[in-house]
């Protein structure tokens, strides 16, 4: 099936979800929206949820913070940063194609419009005075000591300082010509081209830190020698926003494929700061294999073990004895 024909479908479906959710909340026939900004309007707070993955007053929030960063209406015809916000928020929750986004009935925008919108509100969100307020590591001893006891009244593990793992983010595959990583570096060991992220979460699942510069063939250990942060257990994530999702493939290259996955990671950790509860996935969109099985390094007699992995091992085996035995 051509891309086109992907993209008529996913527009239809989508098409078809929203103005469903609007017209059981409009009397009378169908109507569209008079305003692109009508969404607060005539959206109820849980409807609103499910189609931009935050509430309105997340919303409105968001737009405050990323409003000096993007560029301002300057004519009648252009958008507004409030539309610009919604029509990202839009494709960061669903995951659709361009094409889907700027033609539902929210919006009615070209897809170089979207484009635009999504580059805009991803790179306001890159921008290290508001990435680096909302996704840090502990910085104090009294923030590690936080964290420490949080985990250990949720879950009865001592030490613990953040739950590590890393998974793959589907992306087209990047030019065979590329000095620096070249198109084959970026396919994993399932035979797609991806992102290979690393993840730092609390015990509230809040995102401590995100590594997303590494290609899908880097190894997980790999990865951690190149962190920064070190002494972190692993815990399984999973993100909110399906245009991370493997079916829904980022169509970006690797650089701006890293860049939405540090936007989509800010969102996550304002909805964990605002309550917002998770949209339950379709069954056709459940995604097994975002997180894949760990590389456990099997122990083989008489073969020399990295240091470090045997000391954490002793611990982790301590821990289970002590705790769970």
């Amino acid at each position: 099936m051509a891309d086109g024909d992907l993209a008529h479908l996913f527009l239809i479906q989508n098409m078809e979800e929203i103005e469903e959710l609007v017209n059981d909340n409009v009397n009378g026939p169908r109507q569209r929206f008079h305003r692109r900004d009508d969404a607060f309007e005539v959206l109820s707070d849980q409807e609103f949820i499910k189609i931009f993955r935050l509430n309105k007053e997340l919303t409105r929030h968001l737009i405050n913070i990323v409003a000096p960063h993007m560029r301002q209406q300057t004519r009648i015809s252009a958008l507004s940063v409030t539309t610009k916000v919604l029509i990202a928020l839009r494709f960061y929750g669903g995951g659709s194609y361009q094409v889907d986004v700027g033609s539902n009935i929210n919006f009615a925008v070209s897809q170089p419009s979207v484009s635009r919108c999504i580059q805009e509100l991803t790179e306001a969100l890159n921008n290290e005075d508001i990435f680096n307020q909302i996704v840090q590591f502990p910085r104090t001893f009294e923030e590690l000591a936080e964290i420490r006891l949080g985990f250990y009244r949720q879950y009865h593990i001592p030490g613990i300082i953040g739950a590590i793992d890393c998974t793959h983010v589907a992306i087209i595959a990047p030019p065979l010509n590329d000095e620096n990583y070249p198109e084959y570096v970026y396919i994993n060991r399932k035979r797609y081209h991806s992102l290979n992220v690393q993840l730092i979460c609390d015990h509230n699942m809040r995102i401590l830190n995100v590594n997303s510069r590494f290609p899908g063939s880097s190894h997980d250990s790999y990865i951690w020698q190149m962190s920064n942060e070190t002494k972190s257990k692993k815990y399984h994530r999973k993100i909110r926003f399906r245009c991370l999702l493997k079916h829904r493939v980022l169509h970006y290259s690797p650089t701006t494929a890293a860049k939405i996955v540090n936007a989509c990671t800010i969102l996550h950790n304002l909805c964990i700061e605002y309550g917002i509860p998770e949209v339950e996935l379709e069954e056709d969109e459940v995604d097994y294999g975002m997180f894949d099985v760990p590389y456990n390094e099997v122990y083989v007699p008489g073969v020399r073990v990295n240091p470090d992995l045997a000391e954490a091992r002793m611990l982790r085996n301590r821990i289970i004895n002590n705790h769970f035995a």
